[in-house]
């Protein structure tokens, strides 16, 4: 088995989550990893692996297989093509660039190159999602009808909350939409094989401004307000609600907060055929609720004696022991390594050409909370 030295830029949480992950392939090494922070409080996680400022620096010093992206948004371009420029495997968070414009390059270069890639879409890899797909593959659904659902958290519910993704310069012209729309959007396209094709958004910026320690703070985690805050003028939403149409006619509406009270990292989905309604929720990622008329409710949960094989592939742990989002990353990332050697075939996860997918609908339901009115993609 080939031994793939890897290295990461950006070691903030996602980056220590994605350093986990590596730790639990056996066929990765993390060789190096690039950040502007003190490294000193990752040693148990970078381990012995070296330690750069400059990720130009890291590529023209270290012979790596490939390098994960784990920066704010505004970095994933500049980072990623000079990668694909030196033939190193991409891989990247979500979402996936700045703009539109950025990921159809990459896109491209990736193609044209044949530079293995991946965005880490993760939800993919839970095993109900996969025994969700398996079902609806199989006829189980029906025709879609609608769909709906949506993505809530509470870490920016107070005006003392602040991240890099509220502004702009950072995340682009959304930050609640491109953070936690894309994952759902994402999905939604993924498991029922159907395109959204029209959508007519509505954004909401509940606070103008926000108070931003000046000292170092971590997404997800409070800050505490003290004498060193400044106000920062906010240019993304907070909130935002979508009403869309699918190619084959089906409709449906999703809403996304990150102030939303007391949910902590709620993505839900529910799926309405002519044969059945399938709904799954990440924060109970081992069921799935399976409604049928005439039949009642149905608990699926993972169990070996139950699920699909192609569920069972992301499952690590018997029934009853609970995988969650650190697992879901670990399989993702299992996925494409093994593609690095054998290619794609059958995997399931996300490459540079569903980035460019993403940031299309990011800027079309952005355009059409702008103007007010219904865009077609």
């Amino acid at each position: 088995m080939k031994k793939y030295r890897v290295g990461i830029v950006g070691m903030g949480f996602i980056g220590c989550a994605h350093a986990d992950a590596l730790h639990r392939l056996g066929n990765v090494e993390i060789a190096a990893v690039c950040d502007e922070a003190d490294m000193s409080r990752r040693k148990q996680i970078i381990q012995d692996a070296a330690v750069y400022r400059d990720y130009k620096e890291m590529f023209e010093k270290e012979q790596l297989d490939a390098v994960h992206i784990c920066t704010p948004n505004k970095l994933h371009f500049p980072v990623a093509k000079e990668a694909l420029r030196r033939g190193i495997a991409a891989v990247c968070e979500k979402p996936f660039t700045w703009s539109l414009a950025e990921a159809e390059e990459l896109a491209e270069l990736a193609e044209k190159g044949k530079v293995p890639n991946y965005i880490n879409y993760c939800n993919r890899f839970y095993p109900m999602v996969r025994e969700l797909k398996s079902r609806i593959s199989k006829g189980a659904l029906g025709e879609l009808i609608s769909a709906e659902g949506g993505y809530w958290q509470d870490c920016l519910l107070y005006d003392t909350d602040f991240s890099w993704r509220m502004l702009a310069e950072n995340s682009g012209k959304t930050r609640t939409i491109g953070d936690l729309g894309s994952h759902w959007f994402d999905l939604l396209e993924h498991l029922t094989g159907q395109k959204v094709t029209a959508v007519l958004g509505q954004f909401k910026v509940q606070y103008s401004e926000r108070k931003r320690s000046l000292g170092y703070h971590e997404m997800f985690k409070k800050q505490e307000e003290t004498g060193c805050m400044e106000n920062v003028a906010v240019d993304t939403e907070d909130m935002a609600n979508v009403l869309f149409k699918m190619d084959n006619g089906a409709v449906g509406n999703a809403m996304f907060s990150q102030m939303c009270a007391g949910r902590k990292n709620e993505l839900w989905i529910n799926l309405d055929g002519t044969q059945a309604s399938f709904n799954w929720n990440l924060e109970k990622p081992e069921e799935l609720r399976i409604g049928k008329r005439g039949e009642g409710v149905l608990i699926s949960r993972k169990d070996a004696e139950t699920l699909d094989e192609a569920a069972m592939a992301f499952a690590g742990y018997p029934a009853g022991h609970t995988e969650g989002f650190a697992d879901a990353i670990y399989h993702g990332f299992r996925q494409f390594y093994d593609s690095m050697e054998k290619g794609k075939g059958a995997a399931v996860y996300a490459d540079f050409q569903d980035g460019r997918r993403s940031m299309l609908l990011n800027e079309k339901i952005y355009e059409s909370a702008c103007k007010e009115q219904w865009v077609r993609i």
